[in-house]
């Protein structure tokens, strides 16, 4: 399985000023006791396994009751009402 993309990148999330996962490799205490977070991403041009993946959009929505390295983090996926089957798949 190959995959290649170049991408816009976005995130947000509850904790205070500056998330400190970023620099904790994950294992931060969230600042406000859990995380709630939303990854974002363009793929400016792409593709999955021959599928090409140009110009669509994505959101993870995320939720971790503590630290990230501690696991139990549901997620969400949000995929880009223009993407068909097969790039929904990939």
């Amino acid at each position: 399985m190959g995959w290649n993309i170049e991408r816009q990148y976005v995130e947000t999330c509850n904790c205070t000023f500056l998330c400190p996962c970023i620099t904790l490799h994950l294992s931060a205490q969230p600042t406000e006791g859990d995380c709630k977070a939303a990854i974002a991403m363009r793929i400016d041009s792409g593709e999955k396994d021959g599928v090409s993946l140009n110009g669509l959009s994505f959101v993870v929505p995320l939720h971790s009751p503590g630290p990230m390295v501690d696991g139990n983090i549901k997620v969400g996926l949000i995929i880009d009402e223009k993407a068909d089957n097969a790039q929904s798949e990939a």
